[in-house]
């Protein structure tokens, strides 16, 4: 009924008393119900009365009374929200901030409305705080959090069709009372709907980022693939992309690779220097996301030569495209080490300038995490071959002072990123077979060639960057949670389990649907031979142009 009154009378804000209502055994004549409506502004002579005459129909009969509309500038007012609207705002509320929610409406007022001060369409933001904090309590299975995620995991044993949740664990608090952020892990596949979100195929949320916590989520993902396709499913992958968590890259090392970080990271110095061993055919390639690494080299350049911050990104990023050993060696040290600048440290320059010049512009990073590049993994064999190089380098001790000398830069470029070498660069990318000769290393070309001559894509392809998992991780916290700040684990699994559904029936659609099959129009009319002869008898007439004077 508010409604249909706030149809006709837009502008002002309705408030309503005097509910009678006949009772069922009353023998009186009169209406079943009346009541009487007021404008909530000071001094607004607006009035409405709905009467009810006939039961059966419950037609009603609205009278407005007030001859025009009086509201005080410095007012604004607007009805209480309950009912339905109440619901279909929690609902609302549930996917989106309360602010995006309120900027919606209020762009959507008409101006006259506006000016009114009539905001019944746009409840106030602490309003729609207290609807989604209390339909967030009704959801509750329990006050406590555990507690309740485990009642969701009985509900969810009890309905097969929609088992999401898996297990529920208990992490111990810190020593502060205060838990853990949450963690959020995920496998994802490419959506084959260009445009759409990538589909998480497995996801773990954990408040305890460690080597062993995220070890158990591969290995129980990997349990599961084979019980659900058999032993032949568990295949090594060819490529892993990461992020620079030291964290993950052990645990997929240990799980995937079978062995640890540093001996996998020895592996690939056998690799590059042309003394590869037989299991080197099967070892799957762990590289580091390009933007991740390139955000890890912004910091460092700022941190510890922020003068030449410009030429240092350039370098670094030739230190990425580098595909052998050499290619590091020559890069950096001469120019960024030698506190004089004599002729070796000319003669590099000039060489590095010409790399430059010829590799274009450095690899941009697309992250927006704040990175710490500080990954100390220990030492490797990279290690060891970088520290002998620099050993082995006549540093210039005599001329003019080097201006692009910075004493720190190297030290820490080798503890954090030389180390870890093959993981960011183009040693392990493309064709295996150039870093050395014999028998293994021509079955790593041909490899690599059979890969290469598929359509499909795959890991010969410039895959340097982890792009569908940021894809992923963007969905997952700008569109289906917005941005939201959620203090308790079941919340985050009631809200996650009704998005995840959207993204399965969205998922669904893109495999009912028909792909589009293009047919390419052949000109035949070349292979046509001329059945009739006919003789031209006009000349062909120049086309005129036409000039205009001005």
């Amino acid at each position: 009924m508010a409604n249909g009154i706030k149809s006709i009378h837009p502008l002002c804000s309705f408030g309503f008393q005097g509910h009678r209502v006949k009772s069922i055994s009353s023998r009186r004549s009169g209406p079943v119900f009346v009541c009487l409506g007021y404008c909530l502004f000071d001094d607004c002579p607006v009035e409405v009365v709905v009467i009810v005459q006939v039961e059966s129909s419950l037609k009603a009969i609205v009278k407005f009374r007030g001859s025009f509309v009086c509201h005080r500038w410095d007012q604004l007012k607007r009805r209480p929200v309950r009912g339905k609207e109440r619901d279909a705002l929690s609902q609302t509320v549930s996917t989106k901030m309360p602010r995006s929610v309120f900027l919606e409406s209020i762009a959507r007022l008409d101006d006259t409305v506006m000016a009114s001060g009539c905001r019944d369409k746009v409840p106030a933001t602490g309003v729609m705080k207290t609807v989604s904090w209390s339909q967030k309590v009704k959801r509750r299975r329990h006050k406590n959090e555990i507690i309740s995620l485990q009642r969701m995991l009985k509900e969810e044993e009890e309905d097969p069709n929609e088992r999401i949740i898996q297990k529920v664990g208990l992490h111990p608090k810190s020593g502060k009372g205060q838990t853990s952020p949450f963690y959020i892990y995920e496998v994802v596949v490419r959506h084959p709907s260009k445009g759409s979100s990538p589909l998480p195929v497995a996801t773990y949320i954990t408040s305890d980022h460690t080597t062993t916590s995220v070890s158990y989520f591969l290995g129980s993902v990997v349990t599961e693939l084979i019980r659900q396709h058999g032993p032949k499913a568990k295949t090594r992958p060819v490529m892993f992309i990461c992020d620079g968590s030291v964290v993950l890259l052990q645990s997929l090392s240990s799980n995937f690779c079978g062995v640890s970080l540093q001996e996998l990271l020895c592996r690939y110095f056998l690799i590059v220097t042309g003394q590869a061993k037989d299991d080197a055919i099967s070892l799957p390639i762990l590289h580091r996301c390009l933007s991740h690494v390139m955000k890890n080299a912004k910091e460092l350049c700022k941190k510890h030569a922020s003068k030449h911050y410009k030429l240092l990104m350039h370098v670094f990023g030739l230190m990425t495209q580098a595909s052998t050993l050499r290619e590091l060696d020559d890069l950096v040290i001469m120019v960024f080490s030698s506190s004089h600048s004599g002729e070796n440290v000319e003669k590099h320059f000039l060489n590095l300038q010409m790399q430059l010049t010829k590799g274009g512009p450095c690899p941009e990073d697309y992250t927006d995490s704040n990175l710490d590049f500080e990954n100390d993994i220990g030492p490797t064999r990279f290690l060891q071959h970088f520290e002998e190089v620099i050993k082995r380098e006549d540093l210039d001790q005599e001329g003019d002072e080097n201006n692009y000398y910075c004493p720190t830069f190297i030290p820490t470029l080798m503890r954090y990123f030389l180390p870890q070498a093959a993981l960011w660069s183009k040693l392990l990318l493309g064709d295996l077979g150039r870093h050395g000769t014999g028998p293994l290393y021509d079955s790593l070309s041909k490899k690599y060639s059979k890969a290469s001559s598929k359509s499909t894509q795959n890991y010969t392809q410039d895959n340097q960057t982890q792009g569908i998992m940021e894809k992923s991780q963007w969905d997952l916290k700008q569109i289906r949670f917005q941005q939201k700040k959620i203090s308790r684990l079941d919340d985050f699994v009631d809200t996650y389990k009704v998005t995840l559904k959207a993204l399965l029936r969205e998922y669904a659609d893109s495999k009912r649907r028909k792909k589009k099959t293009h047919r390419v129009d052949v000109e035949r009319w070349k292979n046509r031979r001329q059945k009739k002869r006919c003789v031209c008898v006009e000349t062909v007439q120049a086309f005129c142009l036409q000039t205009t004077e001005e």
